[in-house]
């Protein structure tokens, strides 16, 4: 009888990403879900596949768990964006970010660090952070604190900047930024939405 697959028999099928998840992900500090970044970077896949291409964004990179599984997705010409605050525990956490990534093979050319609070982020100032083109996919990895009271603001600038028929990932938030990221989905529509919810930031 074949026992049920646990999360770490998940594979995104890019080579990359699941050795990455089966050698360093567990290393690099943050709450992210193996089984949630597996499923994203598989997503990423499948873009590839039907011929979508652009820039990858990460809101609440912390250490770079989950950025760096959607970075090892890429193709080639394709950059990641990791937007956070960076001031949680300490502002030394940008540092670590940085080191996480040369450590597990994130290139400079491919990687693209905002410090920012993406509640006060504007569509022209986002996109002139990715270069000018909208993104492919979106991951919000970001705490209720980090959300606008009123579920508008920042954030739901940055939904806009989605390609149209492309993917928003809700790779971890808790419940009620949850319902306000998907109540900003559905108002500002650009296409799909995925739920490949993990249990903490980064």
């Amino acid at each position: 009888m074949t026992s049920p697959a646990d999360s770490s028999s998940v594979l995104s099928g890019v080579d990359a990403v699941d050795t990455y998840l089966s050698r360093g992900f567990a290393t690099v500090p943050g709450m992210s879900s193996r089984f949630a970044a597996a499923i994203t970077a598989g997503l990423m896949r499948i873009q590839t596949g039907l011929g979508v291409s652009g820039p990858i964004a990460e809101i609440g990179t912390f250490e770079g768990r989950f950025y760096i599984a959607l970075a090892k997705a890429l193709q080639p010409g394709e950059m990641a964006l990791g937007m956070d605050i960076f001031d949680w525990p300490n502002p030394q956490v940008v540092d670590r970010f940085e080191a996480n990534c040369i450590k597990h093979g994130v290139a400079e050319a491919v990687r693209k660090t905002w410090k920012c609070d993406s509640r006060a982020v504007t569509p022209a100032q986002f996109l002139e952070h990715t270069g000018g083109r909208r993104v492919r996919l979106f991951a919000f990895t970001v705490q209720i604190q980090h959300m606008p009271a009123d579920g508008h603001g920042g954030m739901a600038a940055v939904i806009q900047q989605l390609i149209p028929g492309r993917v928003a990932v809700l790779g971890r938030v808790l419940t009620e930024g949850d319902k306000q990221i998907r109540g900003m989905a559905r108002r500002n529509p650009c296409g799909g939405e995925a739920g490949a919810q993990g249990h903490g930031a980064g």
